[in-house]
């Protein structure tokens, strides 16, 4: 099985068939691609001249009427399937609960997606399923609480769908670690997301935080600074390369920022050449959040 088909349709990437292929497709039209499992409707949204990614799909041909009417049709079967399967889980007392029914275009196949926290032994739940649906095949799909988002989607915390549903072909190792590395507070409201697992986001930029860290001072390292003052490391604006420093004026200790070039220039064992990142930076707004 292709685990892509557990996401929307409309996140698969497809090529045209270059062969004997002749006929123009336009956004809007509903076309047949085939995996494993056979072959399903999705539609054309955008059409582009260039990919950087190497297509997963080959598109076949426009779907013919007969194929739109199964996938109507499919509808009925799919919400009897799910009606029965639940019904037969309840009756065997298996620890699963069931999240989705998918059916290929001709329903050759149905597909039964579930999560469970254990191991479990679906065989006499496929029989009875076998048994109401002849000359179909039936399969048992256990996913992640990942693939779960995956499937049905959502909106982060950033505003956008989440990247599990949209985009991201392979959800990757995500370590807290990583929430450390970006100085994140370790707050499951802010570093899980709807899955109840680490973002899936917090890996993006972990090598760069990686090599920030190898370049910028430890918290609570003393100082120079350009003024002839000393100061102790408070804390790093990693991308940004900012240095927030405190400072003893008088009988009270004031917060400065500087960009690590700036201090660089006067600590021989920081390195040289780092410049600040252009982003609008204000020191008067910068916030260590």
């Amino acid at each position: 099985m292709s685990k892509y088909l557990i996401k929307s349709p409309y996140t698969i990437l497809v090529k045209v068939a270059q062969a004997g292929d002749n006929e123009e497709y336009r956004v809007g039209d509903s076309v047949i691609i085939e995996d494993d499992n056979g072959k399903h409707i999705v539609k054309v949204v955008k059409s582009c001249e260039r990919i950087n990614a190497e297509p997963l799909y080959t598109i076949l041909h426009k779907a013919t009427q007969q194929e739109l009417d199964n996938e109507k049709n499919n509808q009925v079967k799919i919400d009897k399937a799910f009606k029965l399967c639940n019904d037969c889980i309840d009756k065997m007392k298996l620890n699963m609960k069931l999240k989705k029914v998918y059916a290929n275009n001709d329903a050759s196949k149905i597909l039964f997606y579930f999560t469970s926290s254990t191991r479990v032994d679906f065989r006499e739940l496929v029989k009875k399923l076998a048994s109401e649906f002849a000359r179909t095949r039936i399969e048992m799909r256990q996913i992640t609480e990942r693939e779960e988002v995956a499937m049905f989607g959502g909106v982060g915390q950033c505003g956008r769908v989440c990247c599990c549903a949209d985009f991201l072909e392979d959800f990757g190792q995500v370590a807290i670690k990583m929430a450390k590395n970006q100085n994140i507070a370790l707050n499951p409201n802010k570093v899980n997301g709807f899955c109840g697992k680490l973002l899936c986001c917090l890996g993006y930029e972990n090598q760069d935080y990686i090599e920030a860290m190898q370049v910028m001072p430890k918290v609570g390292q003393v100082l120079n600074l350009p003024d002839g003052a000393k100061g102790v490391v408070h804390f790093n604006h990693l991308i940004k390369k900012i240095v927030r420093v405190e400072v003893q004026d008088n009988d009270e200790m004031i917060i400065k920022d500087f960009t690590l070039e700036e201090l660089a220039q006067c600590n021989d064992d920081l390195p040289k050449g780092y410049e600040i990142i252009d982003c609008d930076y204000d020191k008067n707004k910068f916030e260590n959040n």
